[in-house]
């Protein structure tokens, strides 16, 4: 049955409803588009609420490493090999087991079997290094060997990575590897930070003001075994200012 258009009320509230949305969306939308800045720029924060100053006591006390140590002769040969024929597969196969394996941290995760250790290893590093040792352990025909891959002498030696070698004495007295577990980077290396390296980073940032928390707490966390904590840092408030921050705050 058909009813005049005047005679259905819903129908036609509903659609002057949807009608008259749609011309407040479109009205607002040009507005909007108007008022839009045609170029957004990053905004920055006013201040950044967490940072800190890096001392030299606070540098080396981040910076510790474990002391080498010296192996048994037998074993430190194996070691000197491994690092003197650190890129040749051929010559690095002799110093694994049949049935090594070699961490690779890609899928599946193992190299297995000592001609794909070694060729793993012989591609894994592009430059020369030296196995340092800090740990190990014997136990008859096995033992173990941690520490780090180190680049460099002295006080310019970088340790860029970690290693535990587990080994295995052959019948005719010598050593080999019998898994190898590379890990990388090595321990972070962390440099003296002063208050004017603070306020150039917060410059470069767009950052006006910084919140400096103090790195006491270092010294005396159970973390770390500092005898003379107390020595280490001194107590107190310091004002920075901008114009002339100095070495240190």
């Amino acid at each position: 049955m058909h009813y005049p258009l005047a005679q259905q009320p819903f129908v036609v509230g509903h659609w002057a409803t949807v009608i008259r949305a749609l011309l407040i969306a479109t009205v607002t939308g040009l507005t909007l588009a108007a008022a839009w800045p045609s170029r957004c720029e990053p905004a920055a924060p006013r201040a950044d609420h967490h940072q800190h100053l890096q001392g030299p006591n606070a540098v080396e006390l981040a910076n510790r490493i474990l002391p080498s140590i010296v192996l048994p002769d037998d074993v430190a040969r194996l070691l000197h090999e491994r690092e003197d024929q650190w890129n040749q597969a051929s010559a690095l196969e002799k110093l694994f087991t049949e049935s090594s394996q070699v961490f690779t941290g890609a899928s599946p995760g193992w190299a297995q079997g000592a001609r794909r250790s070694a060729e793993f290893l012989s591609r894994r590093f592009a430059r020369p290094y030296r196995l340092t040792p800090t740990a190990a352990r014997f136990d008859g025909r096995t033992g173990w060997v941690t520490g780090y891959y180190t680049r460099g002498e002295g006080t310019s030696a970088t340790r860029i990575g970690y290693f535990h070698l587990s080994l295995e004495k052959a019948d005719d007295g010598r050593w080999h590897i019998s898994s190898e577990a590379p890990i990388f980077p090595g321990p972070r290396v962390a440099r003296v930070q002063d208050a004017r390296d603070l306020i150039q980073y917060l410059d470069a940032a767009g950052i006006r003001f910084g919140v400096v928390l103090s790195e006491a707490y270092f010294f005396d966390s159970p973390k770390y075994d500092v005898a003379d904590r107390l020595d280490k840092f001194q107590p107190g408030p310091v004002a920075i200012d901008p114009d002339d921050p100095g070495p240190q705050a």
